[in-house]
């Protein structure tokens, strides 16, 4: 790197990203989807700060759910060192727990030739499931923000954007497609790499 965004570019960042936004849409109730306690070095949990200090002051309501997978919930303790003080200590708790066998829904299909093309035929008869928690469906919330800087992943390549949303929130079958198909085509094909077999297939998820 060459450069460091400092938390004052953050905050500007976020400030203007909100500013600009609410003069189109009326933000009454904001999902945030950052990553769990293994990804505490992304610096997310200070920019999950500094978001949920920005909609604090305009009264605006927010629910975290950090983006487990399958890993364990995260404890008290963590919540507080990642997330800090504040938000430890709101009663009622805004995080809520992934329930990635139960809580999902599956809103697409990557189907199979885009996979086969994804990972050079080597997987060929098997679909991918766009699978996202259900409160991402929830039309209570008005926006839905994956957070978190992208930093290398050994499946998809770089962590965080939208594998957030379909890895980190998504269901059992995606998920463990998603880590099969990163196993299959080889780790040293997407660490650290923006384009690889996984990425395109999530991105095609997106889309």
């Amino acid at each position: 790197p060459t450069s460091i965004v400092t938390d004052s570019q953050i905050e500007e960042t976020v400030t203007q990203f909100f500013t600009n936004r609410m003069k189109t849409q009326q933000i009454k109730n904001v999902l945030l989807i950052p990553p769990d306690y293994t990804r505490y070095h992304s610096h997310s949990g200070v920019i999950t700060r500094i978001v949920t200090d920005f909609l604090l002051q305009h009264n605006i309501s927010f629910t975290i759910l950090p983006a487990l997978g399958t890993h364990a919930p995260m404890t008290a303790t963590q919540i507080r060192s990642m997330f800090g003080d504040t938000l430890a200590d709101m009663t009622p708790s805004p995080f809520v727990v992934h329930d990635w066998r139960n809580n999902v829904t599956t809103i697409g299909v990557v189907p199979s030739p885009i996979i086969a093309k994804a990972t050079n035929n080597i997987v060929t008869d098997l679909e991918y499931p766009a699978q996202i928690n259900n409160l991402c469906l929830d039309s209570k919330f008005d926006l839905v923000l994956s957070i978190g800087q992208v930093v290398p992943h050994e499946v998809t390549g770089m962590a965080n954007y939208n594998k957030n949303l379909l890895v980190g929130a998504g269901g059992v079958d995606a998920i463990n497609l998603s880590h099969y198909i990163g196993a299959i085509v080889g780790m040293e094909t997407s660490m650290g790499r923006a384009t690889n077999p996984l990425r395109d297939i999530l991105e095609y998820a997106t889309n």
